[in-house]
């Protein structure tokens, strides 16, 4: 059974309806919530609005009108917001704090219906009491819309509670899902002196003094970083991750090879001679590589260019002559030249092209961080606004990007470009790491999908993480899961600050205050509530 008021918000909304339900007429809405005869919903400032399958009509047109919140209800909001510390914290982790409904309720403005004409509801079904069952069913969905995302308690009222706060038009935009342009195209804020100058030699010294060893479990970590019960999921998405992340540990040990990685359509018949017909194990392990590969040895510095969708159409070399060496492939290019490079025979790595060793040298770190549970994922969006999901290196680890300082300072020129131009060093390497990850965790999650895992195979979210799959989540009910799921990942990313925060205790005879103050730049500290009201641009 589909649980509402999941959320404390939720709860509260239909808490506060359940007072004013004298004549017990919400729970014949429940059902139709449940099995899906509420559809076609639309919130129009302080209108919602949906069709109601009926038993005399294909449908009916159930309409529910809350108050608009005035001029005066939202100066009175903004200055809670800008008078309060603890409201104002939780607002810059795109969080909604139930203290605030404390104190809208302390300055009389009503966030929630009191009586049933609070709510105008309004159907065109027989029955003209209110509400009837097909109105219920509505207050039901929108309880659900308020459990995904809080903020809708304040938009059914006609107002924005983040766009009365100057402060919060950086955190709007921080809660928009990345495109690729926005991703590739623009500076990444991070600047890591890289050595595209120097020669081949420099660079290899640099992956040579690079130590797997020093990369820490993270597992622990990164789970204490997660919440529990994710809104955008019907189970306990974060220990559905935990378990991935078992299974992915265990299956490390499991020989990875690119015949285990590629698509049974890619792999090739290989046919070897009894093991007396080979000097070593080496030889033997060779000549399967090769009767896969033919001869990569030949391949010099190559670039790898991603389309607008995210995917590898094409893999040209400085004399364009690699493009026709993956040809065959075709759309297939991802898989295969992450096949080879998992494939190439360790003692034979000294014949390829600093290229093919650099990015063997990846799949090696991709493989450290999967044994160590030391990646994340990443939401963006392609160019058709679907979810992607990647997974890179958890970079709040300090001897993480130690490592993937060293790997952004030895990277080929121009390794991969986007659209056929040029991108950031750190995104090349970021995100080859994610599409070497990506193939790896797929490949193994489909070899060893547990009876748990199949049993979630149908959910959309689950095939987005862990098949790969694109999610489009445009229907009512997933249109915010995007948004969702990037604040429940939004802990996982530790960014850097060009400010700090001070607490100053300030006594007088036998009391004291505490103010809390921002210092941007290494500028004077002053109090918080003095800079947002100023209304500087200080992000």
């Amino acid at each position: 059974m589909v649980k509402y008021g999941k959320t404390w918000w939720g709860n509260k909304w239909l808490d506060a309806l359940n007072q004013i339900d004298f004549t017990n007429r919400l729970p014949r809405g429940r059902m139709y919530a449940n099995t899906s005869k509420v559809y076609d919903i639309q919130i129009n400032g302080n209108v919602i609005s949906a069709k109601v399958k009926g038993n005399y009509a294909p449908y009916y047109n159930a309409k529910i009108m809350l108050k608009s919140f005035n001029s005066n209800d939202k100066k009175i909001i903004t200055e809670i917001v800008n008078n309060s510390f603890s409201i104002l914290s939780s607002l810059m982790n795109n969080k909604l704090p139930e203290e605030l409904y404390v104190k809208l309720s302390q300055y009389g403005i009503q966030l929630f219906p009191e009586s049933w004409d609070d709510l105008n509801g309004d159907c065109d079904c027989p029955d003209y009491a209110i509400p009837c069952k097909h109105i219920a069913g509505l207050v039901y969905m929108i309880a659900n819309e308020i459990d995904k995302d809080p903020f809708t308690a304040f938009r059914i009222h006609n107002s924005d509670l983040l766009s009365l706060i100057p402060y919060f038009d950086k955190l709007d935009k921080d809660s928009k899902i990345n495109g690729l342009d926005d991703i590739f195209l623009k500076s990444s804020g991070r600047h890591i002196e890289t050595v595209e100058s120097s020669s081949i030699t420099d660079k290899e010294k640099i992956l040579e003094n690079i130590d797997f060893s020093q990369i820490p479990d993270l597992f622990d970590h990164i789970f204490a970083l997660l919440t529990s019960k994710p809104i955008f999921y019907e189970k306990d998405f974060k220990k559905s991750t935990e378990g991935v992340y078992k299974t992915l540990k265990r299956k490390y040990y499991t020989k990875i090879d690119g015949y285990s990685i590629l698509p049974s359509n890619l792999r090739k018949t290989v046919y070897l001679l009894s093991d007396k017909g080979f000097d070593s194990e080496d030889k033997k392990l060779e000549k399967k590589f090769t009767n896969q590969w033919g001869n990569p040895y030949t391949l010099e510095n190559f670039r790898i260019n991603l389309d607008k969708n995210y995917n590898i159409n094409r893999v040209v070399g400085h004399d364009n002559k690699d493009e026709d060496f993956f040809k065959e492939y075709n759309e297939s290019l991802a898989e295969a030249i992450i096949g080879l490079i998992v494939d190439i025979p360790q003692h034979t790595l000294y014949r390829c092209s600093y290229t093919l060793k650099y990015l063997h040298f990846l799949n090696q770190f991709a493989r450290e961080l999967l044994r160590k549970s030391a990646f994340i994922p990443e939401i963006m969006q392609d160019s058709d606004n679907q979810a992607i999901i990647r997974w890179v290196p958890a970079l709040f680890s300090k001897k993480l990007v130690n490592i993937y300082e060293d790997l952004v300072k030895s990277v080929p020129n121009d390794l991969l470009t986007y659209n056929n131009k040029k991108i950031h060093v750190e995104e090349q390497v970021k995100t080859f790491l994610s599409l070497i990850l990506s193939q790896l965790i797929h490949s193994l999650l489909n070899q060893n999908m547990t009876q748990k895992f199949e049993r979630e195979l149908k959910n959309p979210v689950f095939k987005l993480f862990y098949l790969g799959e694109r999610q489009k989540f445009d229907s009512f009910e997933t249109k915010v899961y995007k948004e969702i799921i990037k604040q429940w990942l939004s802990n996982l990313n530790i960014r850097e600050r060009d400010y700090n925060l001070f607490l100053k205790v300030n006594e007088k005879n036998e009391f004291f205050t505490i103010d809390l103050e921002v210092s941007f730049d290494d500028n004077v500290p002053e109090l918080v509530y003095e800079f947002i009201s100023n209304k500087k641009n200080y992000m």
